[in-house]
Protein backbone atom coordinates (compact mmCIF):
# COMPACT_ATOMS: atom_id res chain seq x y z
CA UNK A 1 0.00 0.00 0.00
CA UNK A 2 1.57 3.44 -0.90
CA UNK A 3 -0.18 6.23 1.18
CA UNK A 4 0.73 9.06 -0.77
CA UNK A 5 0.72 12.82 1.06
CA UNK A 6 1.14 15.80 -0.62
CA UNK A 7 1.26 19.69 -0.34
CA UNK A 8 -2.06 21.38 0.20
CA UNK A 9 -2.72 25.59 0.56
CA UNK A 10 -4.09 26.96 3.41
CA UNK A 11 -5.00 30.86 3.73
CA UNK A 12 -5.96 32.50 6.45
CA UNK A 13 -5.97 36.34 6.62
CA UNK A 14 -3.22 37.07 4.61
CA UNK A 15 -1.07 34.44 5.88
CA UNK A 16 -0.80 31.18 3.90
CA UNK A 17 0.33 27.89 5.30
CA UNK A 18 1.51 25.05 3.50
CA UNK A 19 1.03 21.51 5.33
CA UNK A 20 1.51 17.52 4.88
CA UNK A 21 -2.15 15.91 4.35
CA UNK A 22 -3.63 13.00 2.42
CA UNK A 23 -4.20 14.17 -1.59
CA UNK A 24 -7.83 13.05 -1.14
CA UNK A 25 -8.71 14.22 1.80
CA UNK A 26 -9.78 10.12 3.31
CA UNK A 27 -9.12 8.61 6.51
CA UNK A 28 -6.54 5.99 5.42
CA UNK A 29 -7.77 2.15 6.84
CA UNK A 30 -5.51 -0.66 6.17
CA UNK A 31 -7.02 -4.15 6.28
CA UNK A 32 -5.43 -7.00 6.71
CA UNK A 33 -8.13 -9.27 5.78
CA UNK A 34 -8.09 -12.91 7.47
CA UNK A 35 -5.44 -14.32 9.60
CA UNK A 36 -5.14 -17.99 10.51
CA UNK A 37 -4.32 -18.16 14.14
CA UNK A 38 -1.49 -18.66 14.95
CA UNK A 39 -0.02 -17.33 12.11
CA UNK A 40 0.46 -13.38 10.90
CA UNK A 41 0.93 -11.21 8.40
CA UNK A 42 3.24 -8.97 7.11
CA UNK A 43 2.41 -5.41 5.04
CA UNK A 44 4.76 -3.02 3.65
CA UNK A 45 3.57 0.45 3.28
CA UNK A 46 5.39 3.08 1.40
CA UNK A 47 5.34 6.69 2.59
CA UNK A 48 5.74 9.33 -0.48
CA UNK A 49 7.00 12.62 0.15
CA UNK A 50 5.94 14.80 -2.65
CA UNK A 51 6.97 18.51 -1.41
CA UNK A 52 10.00 19.70 -2.91
CA UNK A 53 11.76 19.67 0.58
CA UNK A 54 12.71 17.02 3.48
CA UNK A 55 10.03 15.91 5.56
CA UNK A 56 11.33 14.79 9.40
CA UNK A 57 9.26 12.18 11.21
CA UNK A 58 9.84 12.31 14.42
CA UNK A 59 7.54 9.38 15.72
CA UNK A 60 5.63 6.85 15.05
CA UNK A 61 3.37 4.55 17.33
CA UNK A 62 0.56 2.08 17.46
CA UNK A 63 -2.40 3.17 19.68
CA UNK A 64 -2.22 -0.14 22.05
CA UNK A 65 0.74 -0.82 23.00
CA UNK A 66 0.98 -4.78 23.08
CA UNK A 67 -1.69 -5.09 20.76
CA UNK A 68 -1.82 -7.58 17.77
CA UNK A 69 -0.54 -4.85 15.45
CA UNK A 70 3.21 -4.55 15.47
CA UNK A 71 5.80 -2.00 13.25
CA UNK A 72 8.46 -4.60 12.19
CA UNK A 73 10.72 -2.17 10.46
CA UNK A 74 10.88 1.39 9.74
CA UNK A 75 9.58 3.09 12.51
CA UNK A 76 10.47 6.50 13.31
CA UNK A 77 13.26 8.58 13.49
CA UNK A 78 13.46 9.25 9.94
CA UNK A 79 13.55 12.14 7.42
CA UNK A 80 11.94 11.31 3.83
CA UNK A 81 13.82 13.38 1.04
CA UNK A 82 12.12 16.11 -0.91
CA UNK A 83 9.94 13.81 -3.82
CA UNK A 84 11.40 10.52 -1.88
CA UNK A 85 9.91 7.38 -0.13
CA UNK A 86 10.45 5.53 3.08
CA UNK A 87 9.07 2.06 3.60
CA UNK A 88 7.23 0.91 6.91
CA UNK A 89 6.32 -2.75 7.77
CA UNK A 90 3.55 -3.41 9.84
CA UNK A 91 2.81 -6.89 11.53
CA UNK A 92 -0.55 -8.52 12.23
CA UNK A 93 -0.39 -11.12 14.62
CA UNK A 94 -4.13 -11.90 15.95
CA UNK A 95 -4.14 -13.41 19.90
CA UNK A 96 -7.04 -14.76 19.12
CA UNK A 97 -10.35 -15.09 16.36
CA UNK A 98 -12.24 -12.29 15.87
CA UNK A 99 -12.12 -8.66 14.19
CA UNK A 100 -9.21 -6.61 15.64
CA UNK A 101 -9.28 -2.91 15.05
CA UNK A 102 -6.17 -0.45 16.19
CA UNK A 103 -4.78 3.11 14.82
CA UNK A 104 -1.00 4.12 13.69
CA UNK A 105 0.12 7.62 14.16
CA UNK A 106 2.84 8.94 12.16
CA UNK A 107 4.23 12.37 13.81
CA UNK A 108 6.25 14.79 11.42
CA UNK A 109 7.33 18.10 11.79
CA UNK A 110 4.67 19.58 10.00
CA UNK A 111 1.18 21.50 10.61
CA UNK A 112 -1.66 18.47 10.27
CA UNK A 113 0.80 16.09 12.48
CA UNK A 114 -0.28 13.31 13.93
CA UNK A 115 -1.83 11.53 10.36
CA UNK A 116 -3.74 8.68 11.45
CA UNK A 117 -3.60 5.12 9.81
CA UNK A 118 -6.52 2.95 10.52
CA UNK A 119 -5.77 -0.43 11.11
CA UNK A 120 -8.21 -3.43 10.73
CA UNK A 121 -7.52 -7.51 10.45
CA UNK A 122 -9.36 -10.65 11.74
CA UNK A 123 -8.31 -13.58 13.35
CA UNK A 124 -9.38 -16.76 12.25
CA UNK A 125 -9.33 -20.58 13.43
CA UNK A 126 -9.52 -22.11 9.65
CA UNK A 127 -7.61 -22.10 7.00
CA UNK A 128 -7.59 -19.06 4.74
Amino acid sequence: MTLRYGLLPVAAICFVAMFLAPRDGAAQVVDFGNVQLPYWKDSTYTFTNTLPAPVDIIKTRIKKIGGDFIIITGAAPFTIPANGTHVMTIRFLPSNYGLYTDSMYVEGVFPGSPIQVGLRGTGVTWPV
